[in-house]
């Protein structure tokens, strides 16, 4: 990520310079949205989450991410998925492969966390993924590969809507290169849930809605296989669970997966999902 230039903040404490950031596939939860004109070009001033900006007193307040604050750097990411360069209404985005049919996954605008497009998945039509076994079985509906295998990013989000007659929940994991799984969490109708391999786990203290953008962000620790949880409405996710463990002994990441798990109820539902993130 490049800096490309620098603006001075005024504070309660007195002036400080900001980096300037080049557009693209920034980390650490960043926003990218705050723009300003510098002699090299239009660049960003990057924002994240109050609790992890590195100015916290230095805060913008908006409309669909709620008060987030002024950070002085990015990190390069593994992943960086918003659908934003993806058409409309197919063919399945860009690095994805899925079970689902035409009719039932595409990138739809109008919906978004981030911007202007998500990805949709509705298993309404044919039930293709539908799952009547025990809980803590896995069943994807789409599943990203990344270029590589052994990646351990250290800070991972993704952002989902629940429609109100999602019947399953909907999940999000990660795999290594032997299929083996590192976190996973989701929604049990429409409460926000992970697993370690057997059953689901509430996340503490924390409810879910149906129709709302809400946000899980995931720091992991590979050395001890377990990963701290934050969730909430997207924008202002806290911290709920301290050291949820693995579900296997993953030795990293390879690709990632988007379906239902840890349920017997029917397997449909319809969501949308954005703003992922492997950093």
């Amino acid at each position: 990520m490049s800096e490309i230039g620098k603006v001075q903040i005024q504070t309660d404490t007195g002036e400080v310079s900001v980096p300037v950031f080049q557009p693209g596939d920034s980390g650490s939860d960043i926003y990218e949205f705050l723009r300003v004109q510098t002699d090299s070009g239009t660049g960003f001033v990057p924002l994240t989450e109050v609790s992890g900006a590195d100015l916290p007193s230095v805060r913008v307040h908006t409309q669909s991410h709620g008060t987030l604050a002024v950070t002085t750097s990015v990190s390069t990411s593994v992943l960086v998925e918003s659908f934003e360069d993806d058409s409309t209404g197919g063919p399945t985005p860009a690095g994805w492969s899925t079970s689902l049919s035409s009719s039932d996954e595409k990138v739809v605008s109008g919906e978004s966390v981030d911007g202007s497009r998500s990805y949709r998945l509705n298993n309404g039509t044919n039930n293709t993924i539908g799952h009547t076994r025990s809980a803590g079985v896995f069943t994807s509906a789409a599943v990203y590969s990344l270029d590589g295998s052994g990646y351990q990013p250290q800070t991972v989000t993704w952002s989902y809507n629940e429609q109100s007659f999602g019947q399953g929940g909907v999940g999000f994991w990660m795999l290594d290169s032997q299929g083996r799984i590192s976190t996973a969490t989701g929604t049990s109708n429409p409460n926000p849930v992970y697993s370690e391999g057997s059953g689901l786990i509430d996340v503490g203290g924390a409810t879910g809605e149906y129709n709302r953008w809400s946000r899980y962000r995931m720091e992991i620790d590979w050395q001890n296989q377990t990963y701290s949880i934050f969730y909430g409405p997207a924008g202002s996710a806290t911290e709920k669970v301290s050291q949820a463990s693995f579900v296997d002994s993953a030795s990293g990441v390879s690709s990632v997966a988007i379906g239902s798990f840890g349920s017997s109820m029917n397997g449909k539902f319809k969501c949308y999902i954005d703003d992922i993130k492997l950093l």
